[in-house]
């Protein structure tokens, strides 16, 4: 259950970042850089203070997958996106 956090906290880092391209961020130190740069920086972190950024890299592309479905072809087919929302009883 602790590996999926990882997961889950970059696919959402991703949609920020995707939604917020251009938006600065700062990472360690002061380090500052476009928004959309975000999830590959931890990404490189992760490699290099772990040696694996494998649950990094499996969060990027879930979030990739679910930012071109909702965000994309979500917009382009309204039909679809009503497939990603949440049921109404919730």
């Amino acid at each position: 259950m602790a590996g999926m956090w990882e997961n889950l906290s970059m696919a959402i880092i991703y949609l920020w970042a995707q939604k917020n391209r251009t938006t600065p961020v700062s990472f360690f130190f002061g380090i500052q850089f476009p928004a959309m740069y975000l999830p590959a920086v931890m990404a490189a972190f992760d490699f290099i203070t772990d040696g694996n950024a494998l649950g990094t890299l499996c969060g990027i592309v879930v979030g990739h997958f679910w930012f071109v479905l909702s965000e994309v072809y979500g917009k382009r087919n309204p039909r679809f996106h009503r497939l990603l929302e949440a049921p109404k009883f919730l």
